[in-house]
Order: C-alpha cells, then structure tokens, then sequence
C-alpha cells in the first residue's frame, strides 16, 4: 500500500521508494505570505489571504499586497485562477502588468468590503474572468 509522509517543505516521500513527490496540498497557514512574482522573477508581492467559497470550498480570488506599495496597507484581490505555483521560487507567478495592477480594485487592510456577491462581480468585471 503506498502512503505518503509529509515533510515540512510540502513535498512527501513515498517510503516503498523513497521517491520525492511534491505535493498538491498544503496547510492554510503556509500560504499566507508567499512571494508573488513577475514572470521574469522579480518579487511582486505578497499573499495576505486567500479567500474561500464556503459552499464550494474552492479558493476564489487572493488578496495581495505589493511589495512596492510604501505603505503596506493596500491589498489587491486576484482571481484565483490568474495565479500559477512555481516550484523553483516557492511562490506564486502573476503575469499583470503594472496598469493593470494600478488600476485594480484596492482595499485598505484595515477596511472590510462586504464579502457579498457584488463585490466579487466587481473583481471579475476588473479582471475580466469569474472569480
């Protein structure tokens, strides 16, 4: 029977093989924080939260602060789905440019949207994909 053993990095070894797999899951946790980069590698910024559908339980869109924002108070939301994993960087890559990164939807850290339906169509209008 194989079974895998978790390790801290999020990758498993399988023990039949001693094989490392990466591993698609991850706690909550880790996430929080994790570079987000441009394709060419330099640091865009980082996840502040991940937020979560409660019926589907599927990740909708990541709100993110950039790393050239002085303040550190501004969170940008960004589907989901415009966000790929890389390995190499142990972040996430976001192909945006710069307008469009400064035109987006912001949030002060310290305000809190309604969390409804509209304000996730407001996302996916600016984004021009459901989130």
């Amino acid at each position: 029977m194989a079974y895998e053993i978790q390790h801290s990095r999020g990758n498993s070894v399988e023990p039949e093989t001693e094989q490392i797999v990466e591993s698609d899951l991850v706690p909550s946790d880790r996430l929080d924080d994790t570079s987000v980069f441009r394709p060419d590698g330099q640091k865009l910024g980082q996840v502040s939260r991940f937020m979560v559908s409660r019926r589907s339980g599927r990740v909708r869109y990541v709100e993110m602060k950039l790393t050239n924002n002085s303040s550190g108070d501004e969170l940008l939301p960004v589907p989901w789905k415009l966000l790929s994993y890389n390995s190499e960087r142990e972040g996430y890559i976001c192909e945006a440019d710069d307008e469009t990164l400064k035109n987006s939807p912001s949030r002060s850290k310290n305000d809190r949207p309604e969390w409804n339906a509209e304000h996730a169509a407001q996302i996916a209008r600016f984004w021009d994909t459901p989130c």
